[in-house]
């Protein structure tokens, strides 16, 4: 059969115009992956979807139309386009399988002890599932054996067979936290979600599961503990944590049990330790565990994980002063490696919150004078943390940390016409590394061995221009030791365990000036050997607990034993009252001093000294410095409701008066001494549903008793004789907002003496020292963070936080000068002003 031209052409267009029919009908049809349609249903209604991945992965399916909204129109559509089965099951679970599959679809619902929902990893063969809001998740298990493995930060992991789980409800799995001993814990939400009230007396923060606290939309790990009553920082760093009246360096700051001297970024102002590789912290105010030497106004112990992580989790995170990086991944069954990255921004960008920080850091420094220029600030850390299951009994635990300031900036000076400009510079730098093994012989005994070095230099490079002269100082601290402890379960009643510690410290000052040629340096080393034993009693019906514990430390050099007793002891007199005894003996060798305010391009004055009494001058002999503290009180708590009240007296001897900061008559005054406190710490906290309230108040009378000042009785720098802290923090699965207010009377000044003629004297005449003080510190600080889902295994969290922000201006210190004309000057330092700051955190 043939066509004619005129019907080939006819034919060809049909033919054609049904292709393009085809075609474009076909492009109508939008089509979209199951999987994201699955996640916007989920975000819009009450259901979920449980499913294997490997069933939908690559189905697509045309997108259904608005008025689709029913769900079971809306099953009906999904089954219609794919060979899928969609069964609704109890608790608006929907279940997803293959038609031909033998699934059964499993619930769980994941809290902690308290019956608050964790957010948890659930892994199974096939899938990686994150709980939801409630704590509840789902999966398809396709064999009763599988192995399904839970796992939170910070909890006990926990595995389970598929066929423990059943269709028909969700089966309750309580994790338990790997930081606490849950036997010991006597009040949770101490303050907030995750922190706790110990019953040795000491306070534990729980960073795995933890709130929001006033003016931070991330945990920095120091700046957290100002919350506390008994704690706070007259200069408003967490550098200078004053704790029951305390200097900073009488605070032993312990990460992973290496004993840490630098501790801050941006010289004073951030802390270095990434919270989100640190697992939990302790600190001790009174009464603290016969393990610890040194310290002796607190310790600080900041600590990892000890559980292996099976699964791969990071995150990642930028403010408007940092970034930073945190991974935790397994290596093999039983191991898993933490890393941690945090660095600064301001190479990229300089963000208001940098200019109120280095506006901070650095008024009343030589780095601000107005001839310097090009200025170039920056500061990083670095973490890692690597676990080791050898076999049931063996883990093996490393840590390492680096962290480090710099800063360099040009001193110019205009001469002849001509402009000259040298370099000046300041590094602080620590590096530390820890190795320990643990070893559980038997149920009853168990022993760990530890290994570490912590090594702290504080360098600076001043050049006077003028003068054609350069200043190089140093201060440098190597510190090495080795710690064992062997635990024994003597009964369900009874603890015991007994220890060894070395710790040999050295520590090098340097000062050199190249015109004139002048050089000074001094060395130091001390050893010390320590025994400690320490008996734990808890009866059975955890009424009655008791710590009584003994350290004995031996100073090979300065051939010196201290005894130190420490007790706590709390009893429950009836369901709602308890009494609180706590009391300790404790010595430490070293400390800080300054020689000159502008040390250190005035940035960071103190150095680090050894005690060191052998000197036949009395102004060179550094003593040992002790302490003695003792302190009671009385809780009463009532559901989610608290009261408690704590009495101490506080006796620290051997303190430095160039330790103090002097800024008055007593600048350059070289003499030992010792100052007492007497306060008290007060704290009502109340629980309402998703609110958490709080009021702290704490009074401490603090005076110096020194032996050869000319006023040798006078108030403390830091005697803060009243602080008030009133907050509220509400908080849901996703949105946590926060206020508080900060009130606390002013710290003693020394006011000068006007009618003296300072040109005759060539000095300022003082009136009695600290018999002055400054306003009133006041301020309030907000904070809000929200998390929200990209998918089950893409989260995020978005924050904002202001610090003062009412903008008060508060004077942090005040001091006088001499003008080159010999006009007294005053001076002063401020706090923080209005200083907001923004968080996005992504974790996958």
């Amino acid at each position: 059969m043939t066509f004619g031209k005129n019907k080939r052409k006819h034919i060809l267009s049909i033919v054609f115009y049904f292709i393009f029919s085809f075609v474009f009908s076909q492009a109508k049809i939008k089509k979209k992956s199951l999987s994201a349609i699955l996640v916007e249903v989920s975000n819009t209604s009450p259901y979920t979807f449980s499913y294997l991945d490997r069933d939908i992965r690559d189905v697509e399916i045309p997108i259904p139309l608005p008025d689709q909204k029913e769900i079971l129109v809306l099953l009906e559509y999904f089954q219609k386009h794919c060979n899928l089965e969609f069964k609704v099951l109890p608790n608006n679970i929907i279940a997803v399988y293959l038609q031909d599959a033998k699934s059964i679809v499993k619930c769980g619902i994941v809290t902690n002890i308290n019956g608050n929902p964790i957010e948890a990893v659930v892994n199974g063969n096939d899938f990686r599932k994150t709980t939801d809001g409630r704590g509840e998740f789902n999966f398809v298990a396709t064999e009763e054996k599988e192995t399904i493995v839970i796992s939170a930060p910070g909890y006990i992991t926990k595995r389970f067979l598929a066929k423990q789980f059943t269709s028909n409800t969700c089966k309750p799995i309580i994790l338990q936290t790997v930081s606490l001993d849950l036997e010991e814990v006597v009040v949770t939400n101490y303050l907030i979600k995750g922190i706790f009230k110990n019953s040795d007396g000491s306070i534990s923060l729980d960073y795995s599961d933890f709130g929001i606290l006033p003016g931070l939309t991330e945990p920095d790990l120091l700046q957290t503990l100002q919350s506390l009553p008994g704690i706070t920082s007259a200069n408003e760093t967490i550098s200078d944590l004053n704790i029951r009246g305390g200097t900073r360096d009488q605070n032993l700051i312990l990460w992973d049990g290496i004993k840490m001297y630098q501790f801050s970024h941006f010289f004073g102002l951030i802390s270095t330790f990434n919270p989100y590789l640190t697992s939990n912290v302790r600190v001790y105010k009174n009464g603290t565990d016969a393990s610890y030497g040194d310290g002796v106004s607190s310790v600080i112990e900041m600590n990892t994980s000890n559980e292996v992580q099976h699964t791969f989790t990071a995150s990642a995170g930028l403010n408007l002063i940092s970034t930073d990086i945190y991974v935790d991944t397994p290596i093999s069954k039983n191991s898993s490696v933490q890393i941690a990255f945090r660095r600064s921004i301001n190479d990229f960008v300089e963000t208001p919150t940098y200019t109120q920080f280095f506006d901070k850091a650095f008024q009343d420094t030589e780095v601000v004078d107005m001839n310097n220029s090009d200025i170039d600030f920056s500061f990083r850390d670095a973490s890692i943390r690597g676990l080791f299951k050898i076999g049931k009994k063996d883990m093996l635990k490393v840590n390492g940390i680096l962290m480090g300031n710099n800063l360099l900036f040009q001193e110019n000076s205009m001469e002849d016409n001509n402009n000259t400009s040298k370099q000046s510079s300041i590094s602080q730098n620590n590096y530390a590394l820890g190795l320990s093994h643990i070893r559980d012989w038997t149920p009853d005994w168990k022993s760990e061995i530890f290994i570490y070095g912590s090594s702290y230099l504080l360098e600076s490079n001043n050049s006077d221009v003028i003068n054609n002269q350069t200043l190089i100082q140093r201060n440098d601290v190597l510190e090495t030791g080795v710690k064992s402890i062997l635990n024994r379960t003597v009964s369900n009643k009874i603890n015991a365990k007994i220890g060894y510690q070395f710790n040999e410290t050295g520590i090098a000052n340097l000062r050199r000036i190249d015109n004139p040629g002048f050089i000074a340096s001094e060395k130091d080393v001390l050893r010390t050997h320590s025994g400690f034993t320490e008996v734990s009693f808890n009866s059975l019906n955890k009424k009655t607990m008791l710590n009584a514990g003994l350290r004995i430390n031996y100073i090979t050099k300065l051939d010196k034993t201290y005894v130190e007793p420490r007790i706590s002891y709390q009893q429950k007199l009836n369901k709602h009252f308890t009494f609180e005894l706590l009391g300790e003996l404790k010595s430490q060798t070293t400390t800080q001093i300054i020689d000159f305010q502008n040390d250190f391009l005035g940035v960071e004055n103190r150095r680090w000294v050894l005690a060191d009494d052998t000197s036949d001058n009395p102004l060179e002999i550094i003593p040992v410095v002790t302490s003695q503290q003792i302190s009671s009180g009385l809780q009463y708590q009532n559901r989610s409701f608290l009261i408690q009240t704590d009495f101490y007296y506080k006796n620290v001897n051997g303190i430095l008066a160039r330790s103090q900061g002097f800024l008055n008559q007593y600048e350059f005054a070289n003499d030992t001494g010792a100052y007492n406190v007497k306060g008290m710490d007060f704290l009502v906290t109340k629980k309402i549903k998703d609110f958490n309230t709080w009021i702290g108040y704490s009074y401490a009378q603090n005076d110096y008793e020194f032996t050869t000042l000319e006023d040798s009785n006078f108030k403390n720098n830091i005697d803060i004789r009243h602080q008030i802290n009133i907050a509220a923090a509400y908080s849901t699965r996703k949105l946590a907002v926060s206020a508080g207010l900060t009130w606390r009377t002013g710290i003693p000044s020394t006011l000068p003496r006007f009618d003296t003629d300072t040109s005759i004297t060539d000095s300022i005449t003082y009136e009695f020292p600290n018999s002055d003080r400054l306003e009133d510190y006041v301020r309030m600080d907000i904070s809000a963070t929200y998390k929200f889902r990209w998918s089950d295994k893409l989260r995020s969290m978005v924050g904002l936080s202001v610090w003062n922000t009412f903008s008060r201006n508060n004077i942090t210190n005040r001091y006088y000068r001499l003008s080159s004309d010999n006009q007294i000057t005053e001076i002063e330092e401020e706090g923080l002003g209005f200083t907001p700051n923004l968080v996005f955190r992504i974790i996958f």
